[in-house]
């Protein structure tokens, strides 16, 4: 059930046109009720488990090592893609898998020296040629030390459990023909200062794509991570951001003391805010 309320979010943007108004009871879309059906819990969990067995994915790990490191996890992504895309139903224009590559850091910075890092962007072509949807999950992940690129750091949750996500909408809408052209875009660099994120809005710009416009982003009265720096950049270039768990997993809606059963039992919320809250 989580995952269908997840990817049903995901397919009503993706498949269906925008209506300025809706008029009289709303029928299912046969197209999304279909994609719906091939979502499959196993597929994502396999995913996941392919990312973790990387050992880590940190930004500074080995590029070059078949079996773990950055490195191993973009050929690992790149590859489920081909396979995706090579199956690609006859009915739709053929999608592209690509790996870009860009160069972070510096002395300076997070990472504390250059580096050529990549993503990998899936383009699902649409029939419309104006407008494009773009998703972006992280697939990079890291340990409390900045500069460790060698400790077991498995990031199932993050990003693992959005690339997963990720990765089997390109599955599934590689065999649907789409109003408007998506990109599914496996970023790097985000556990560094957004490095990979910063790039590909540059290469919206540079190749005349559809301008970034909204970002969902994580920001509350506890978790102000994004005051750093996501913020910073989207009031550069006009972007909105429109928070999710604005009220911290309820948190920020109890009195001092006040508890629920999700504060009791929710042990990622705790993870996320209960230090901030200490």
């Amino acid at each position: 059930m989580k995952w269908n309320c997840l990817f049903f979010g995901m397919m009503l943007c993706l498949i269906t046109p925008c209506r300025a108004e809706v008029q009289g009871p709303v029928q299912s879309d046969p197209l999304i009720v279909q994609s719906l059906s091939q979502v499959n819990a196993d597929s994502i969990s396999s995913y996941i488990e392919d990312l973790v067995n990387c050992h880590t994915r940190h930004n500074l790990s080995t590029q070059s090592d078949t079996k773990k490191g950055i490195g191993a996890a973009t050929s690992y992504l790149e590859r489920r893609c081909q396979e995706f895309v090579a199956k690609a139903s006859k009915n739709r224009v053929k999608p592209v898998v690509e790996v870009v590559r860009y160069e972070a850091g510096g002395e300076n910075t997070r990472i504390g020296k250059k580096v050529s890092l990549p993503n990998v962007m899936v383009t699902l072509p649409g029939s419309v040629a104006t407008g494009e949807i773009i998703l972006l999950a992280h697939y990079d992940t890291r340990v409390n030390d900045n500069y460790d690129g060698e400790t077991f750091a498995p990031g199932a949750n993050d990003n693992g459990s959005g690339c997963a996500c990720l990765l089997e909408i390109v599955r599934i809408l590689s065999q649907v023909q789409l109003n408007q052209t998506v990109r599914c875009i496996f970023t790097s660099g985000e556990e560094h200062g957004l490095w990979g994120a910063t790039h590909m809005a540059k290469q919206a710009k540079e190749n005349g794509w559809p301008e970034f416009v909204s970002v969902q982003n994580h920001h509350n009265l506890i978790m102000r991570e994004d005051e750093r720096e996501m913020k910073v950049y989207a009031d550069e270039r006009n972007i909105a951001l429109t928070p999710y768990s604005a009220l911290a997993a309820g948190r920020l809606s109890k009195r001092p003391g006040e508890t629920s059963k999700r504060l009791e039992q929710d042990s990622y919320a705790k993870l996320k805010y209960n230090a901030s809250a200490d």
